[in-house]
């Protein structure tokens, strides 16, 4: 492209994805880069192909032809801060190693049903450190028969269990008769079992060290402050909002299209008398799921009585009262929360619940005629 000639700033740039090496070293160097969703690159191709074959010189002319006639409905990407892309890469990681431990988790659950299902029910949760080191220390039905009470009870007391009442009753489960395995069944499923709770460790270990990240990356983040200061937002929920948002205001000029892009605004599809609205469903994945989690934890928040949000939990009812299911009632929330975590956002102020409630009572004043 240099010897093409040109300043960098001058040469448009269409691509199918945001991010990635290729994307962020074009940015670097000065060059516009225009990311095209590939749905909208799929749906162009059709104007000039019908047939449906696919190449990638194809697919280059059709971004080419997207950028040079529908240029003006697409933004180039801003160049974004060190601090930014470790936050929002740092925060999907992290979503990322919370997947793998449930997956794991299952792969336990199941493995310890073929030989060892009093295994599952000894402590509050399967994954928790105490639980699986348990299964190290014993980790076959006979290991745990053969270790006995005061055995059990001594190594309990070491891992900090102090639950006398509870260490009983771990110890009447663990012993207890129950039907056994074949011996083949329970040497294969154990060696199953310590590999899948090594990975398992190994992934809460992970889990917690992306956790420590993000509150340093919080703490270091002009906005990390804001986000941390939401009610019912943790550490992780926090990161999630700020992550994804990011630092370009310009991408999202007004409280609409973050709706939009966090997927909280619903589709009206109409068509003469026909018209449906449904949830939308193209959008910014990880926004949407950090929106929605947010307005959960917006809503424990005012079960506990919180007065600066006892508006999500009325807001909530209703929605359940008029027909909504849960997840849509979530959606209401998020969608409204967006609006205000827009302004906060853009303002660099934190969440005033008083401000909200006056800007509510004044929408709901009747409108000049």
């Amino acid at each position: 492209m240099r010897d093409l000639g040109g300043a960098p700033a001058a040469v448009q740039i269409a691509i199918e994805r945001p991010d990635g090496l290729l994307v962020a070293a074009l940015v670097e160097h000065g060059y516009a880069v225009y990311p095209i969703n590939p749905k909208a690159v799929d749906r162009y191709r059709d104007r000039h192909h019908t047939s449906g074959a696919k190449d990638d010189a194809r697919d280059a002319q059709a971004l080419a032809h997207i950028l040079r006639t529908d240029g003006e409905h697409f933004r180039p990407l801003a160049p974004e801060s060190e601090l930014a892309a470790e936050l929002r890469l740092t925060i999907r990681a992290y979503r990322d190693l919370v997947v793998e431990g449930v997956r794991f988790t299952n792969q336990l659950h199941s493995c310890l049903g073929d030989y060892y299902p009093a295994a599952l029910g000894l402590f509050s949760e399967l994954d928790a450190a105490i639980s699986l080191a348990f299964l190290l220390a014993f980790p076959t039905p006979d290991a745990a028969r053969a270790a006995g009470r005061d055995r059990i009870i001594a190594w309990l007391k070491q891992q900090g269990y102090a639950h006398p009442k509870r260490a009983e009753q771990v110890v009447e489960r663990a012993t207890a008769k129950a039907l056994a395995a074949g011996a083949g069944v329970v040497r294969a499923r154990s060696r199953q079992m310590v590999g899948v709770v090594a990975a398992l460790q190994a992934v809460i270990a992970a889990k917690q060290a992306h956790v420590k990240a993000l509150e340093e990356l919080l703490g270091q983040h002009p906005d990390g402050g804001v986000f941390l200061g939401l009610p019912g937002a943790g550490v992780v929920t926090a990161a999630a909002l700020l992550g994804e948002l990011g630092e370009d205001r310009d991408a999202l000029p007004n409280a609409q299209a973050l709706q939009s892009v966090g997927g909280t605004a619903p589709v009206t599809i109409q068509s003469g008398k026909s018209r449906r609205v449904v949830r939308r469903h193209a959008c910014n994945r990880q926004l949407n799921e950090a929106l929605l989690q947010f307005a959960r934890c917006s809503l424990m928040r005012a079960g506990c009585g919180d007065e600066g949000v006892a508006w999500v939990k009325e807001a909530y009812l209703a929605r359940r009262q008029a027909g909504d299911t849960a997840q849509q009632a979530y959606r209401v929330l998020a969608n409204r929360w967006a609006t205000i975590l827009w302004a906060m956002w853009t303002r660099h102020e934190a969440y005033d619940h008083e401000r909200y409630a006056k800007a509510r009572a004044a929408r709901a004043l009747p409108k000049a005629g």
